[in-house]
């Protein structure tokens, strides 16, 4: 006796619970910013919506519309997410040295508490 795996089965066991998935931050904030575009066609809503999850539940702040922004270096974990998820190629990630009105940036992080006050000095 046998057990045979179809190919819809297959995709289902390699299947990721991203309920639970959250960035975690490095432990100083160096005052560089990274920020995550992305523009996903209309089919990828259900990939857009586990992406948006992620980044709030690890604590992005939302600047614009698919447009979010986190203290601390996230490329690796976020390029895991988007490479499992397929859609890598509709997602930007950059490093920003300097954004225009940082100050009310840094005070939703740290009334969230994704930064601290001793990541400030």
């Amino acid at each position: 006796m046998y057990i045979e795996i179809t190919k819809k089965g297959f995709s289902r066991v390699n299947q990721v619970d991203f309920s639970e998935v959250k960035i975690l931050r490095n432990k100083k904030w160096d005052g560089d910013w990274w920020v995550v575009i992305y523009d996903l066609p209309r089919k990828y809503n259900p990939d857009k919506n586990r992406l948006r999850k992620i980044l709030v539940r690890s604590g992005f702040v939302k600047v614009q519309e698919s447009v979010y922004v986190y203290p601390f270096k996230c490329v690796d974990e976020v390029d895991r997410i988007l490479d499992h998820s397929g859609i890598s190629h509709y997602v930007l990630i950059m490093e920003s040295k300097v954004i225009r009105n940082e100050e009310l940036l840094i005070k939703k992080f740290v009334d969230s508490k994704v930064l601290s006050p001793c990541d400030l000095k």
